[in-house]
């Protein structure tokens, strides 16, 4: 067990002898000019301590608040010292970091009674070259950033914006160390921009009669903004609630230099901020802690300040965007087509102009394309109407040919009757002649019948004759009587009677008694007989039910006779073809093709029709003739 005790004496003395690693405490006060509750003073507060740090030492921060603003004068720095040696003389403060002017100079007068020498490092002191600068050029151990505000930048840009402002205010207390050093700063700059003439200093004013004169400003101007923390009657106003009254009742734009002031009614400017002087005062803070000589760092006379502006007060007081420096920062715009329309406002109308010349270009070749439809529909109507035209007149040429075939056909068929007629007249009349003398002798009541049926039979041949001869010619003038239908077509009846019954075809008649028109009743009768020969030719050789119908009736003021049989209709093939001359269906010759021709020139020249009856499912022709 000796060796384990000998193992446990050597860790230990091991442990004992090793070096110190604990850090060496580091004291730094932050002491501020004005309260906690000011915007500014928290920005850089908060900054300052974001930033602080050391590697090699362990810090001790301590954070005081003059609250300047509210109490001042000599009687209070002296308590501040009485309060602050109470609280610190047991300390060891090393660093002192300040912000803005009055803790500053506090700080620089007592550190040596009260901080025993402690560097000192300010941040954001707007009156250094004024005042301090001189006074303490033979005091060291102190560096920090010069408060500088872009006046010169700003009143130039300004005028830019508002060119046609005859003048402008600016909105400064006087009753402040701060506004005091403002002043002079933007008098300055007034001076050298020759602006002494245009400017108004609203300074010397009970926060009341600020209010009432900012809603009296001047139309078309408008004003900047140093600080108005204090007024006449050595009231103490607050940043933010100033700023927003100011805002609230002004009818021109604010501009100013604080950045965190923007969001309580300015228009926009060169903009500082505490967030900026509290991380560099801190930065050079560690240097100095780390070790570095505080008397080799430089003082900071020009921190940045970017330009910013917001939207909403742009657009409430109609501002030129494009008056705007290239490099300032919009904010509270969310809009980003506007913003693009915005910042590339040319290159947005150059698009739009190129996409309108595009659009009208479509429309042009559009409504070209349009019309070469429509013209290209207007040349295929007008072939489409001009096809029908020859059609049409291609049909009336030939119906025309047709016609003059037909006459010449029928001219020949008169020629033929002229010489038949000639022919025939002589033995018709010996006939003739004949017959009555048999009728004048004849006592035999058979014979005397049979001679008047001759007599009937030469007088009917006689007349067909005749109308064959009247049915040549077109111009020819017929015989026109008042036609009693039944009466007409009694003598082709009892012809067609007797033929029918001999070959076992019923006959059926339904002729209206009454039924009368204009016209030749020889060629109407011939007609029928026509119609009831072909109906024979065709039925006689059936086997099936045989059967002929003859009708008559009044339509209105037509009369309709039609012959009906028992056939199956007339086919398609041979429809077109059936009233021509000389075409016949029928077999060996038996007929001539010249009877239906010879039927439809008859009814035609009685200003009828005749044509065959396709919705009935036999055979039907139809003969239309005006009533009487």
């Amino acid at each position: 067990m000796n060796w384990v005790r000998a193992i446990i004496f050597t860790f230990t003395l091991t442990i004992f002898a090793l070096p110190s690693i604990a850090l060496d405490k580091y004291e730094v006060l932050i002491l501020h000019s004005y309260s906690r509750d000011s915007i500014w003073t928290d920005l850089i507060d908060q900054s300052i301590k974001k930033y602080l740090h050391s590697d090699r030492n362990h810090l001790d921060v301590y954070t005081e608040y003059m609250d300047s603003k509210r109490f001042f004068g000599q009687d209070y720095s002296e308590k501040l010292y009485n309060l602050f040696s109470i609280k610190y003389s047991d300390r060891n403060i090393k660093l002192i970091i300040t912000s803005d002017d009055n803790a500053f100079a506090f700080a620089m007068k007592y550190r040596e009674t009260l901080f025993q020498n402690s560097q000192i490092i300010f941040a954001g002191v707007n009156g250094y070259h004024n005042e301090f600068k001189q006074k303490y050029r033979n005091e060291n151990n102190y560096t920090g950033l010069v408060e500088s505000f872009k006046i010169k930048e700003m009143l130039e840009l300004s005028q830019k914006l508002h060119t046609k402002a005859n003048k402008f205010y600016i909105i400064n207390t006087i009753h402040t160390p701060s506004g005091q050093y403002l002043k002079k700063e933007f008098q300055k700059s007034i001076i050298e921009l020759k602006l002494e003439d245009k400017v108004e200093f609203l300074e010397d004013l009970s926060a009341s009669d600020l209010y009432k004169k900012v809603k009296t400003l001047e139309k078309g101007s408008f004003a900047l903004y140093g600080g108005f923390s204090r007024d006449r009657d050595g009231n103490f106003l607050d940043f933010e609630k100033n700023l927003s009254e100011l805002a609230k009742h002004s009818n021109v734009p604010i501009y100013g230099f604080l950045k965190y002031y923007l969001p309580y009614g300015l228009t926009g400017g060169y903009f500082t901020s505490g967030e900026l002087y509290g991380k560099e005062a801190a930065l050079i803070a560690n240097k100095v802690i780390s070790g570095v000589d505080i008397n080799s760092i430089p003082i900071v006379e020009n921190v940045d300040a970017p330009i910013i502006f917001d939207y909403a007060k742009i657009v409430k007081y109609g501002l030129d965007f494009h008056k705007l420096p290239v490099n300032a920062q919009i904010i509270n715009r969310n809009n980003k087509l506007l913003r693009f329309y915005e910042e590339y406002t040319f290159e947005f109308w150059f698009i739009l102009f190129s996409f309108a010349c595009l659009f009208i270009s479509l429309v042009v070749l559009a409504y070209h394309f349009e019309q070469q439809k429509k013209h290209k529909k207007a040349v295929l109507r007008i072939n489409e109407q001009l096809e029908e035209r020859v059609e049409k007149r291609t049909r009336q040429l030939i119906e025309q040919q047709s016609k003059l075939i037909n006459s010449a056909k029928l001219a020949s068929i008169g020629e033929m009757a002229s010489g038949i007629a000639h022919e025939i007249n002589n033995p018709l009349t010996i006939i003739d002649l004949s017959a009555y003398r048999i009728v004048q002798m004849a006592d035999n009541e058979i014979v005397l019948k049979s001679a008047q049926k001759i007599k009937l039979t030469v007088d009917r041949i006689s007349k067909i004759i005749k109308g064959l001869k009247q049915l040549a010619k077109e111009d020819a003038s017929l015989t026109s009587e008042l036609v009693n239908i039944k009466a007409a077509i009694e003598d082709v009846i009892s012809i067609c009677k007797t033929k029918f019954k001999e070959n076992e075809i019923h006959f059926k008649i339904d002729v209206d008694e009454n039924l009368k028109v204009h016209g030749a009743p020889v060629q109407i009768s011939q007609v029928v007989l026509n119609l009831l020969n072909n109906s024979f030719d065709e039925l006689v050789q059936g086997d099936t039910e045989r059967w002929i119908k003859l009708e008559g009736k009044k339509e209105m003021d037509i009369v309709e006779i039609s012959v009906t049989d028992s056939g199956k209709g007339i086919s398609d093939e041979i429809f077109e073809k059936i009233m021509e001359p000389f075409f016949t269906t029928k077999v060996d010759q038996r007929g001539t093709g010249l009877g239906l021709s010879i039927c439809k020139n008859i009814i035609e020249h009685h200003k009828g029709r005749i044509f065959v009856d396709r919705s009935c499912p036999n055979t039907r022709f139809v003969i239309q003739l005006p009533t009487a």
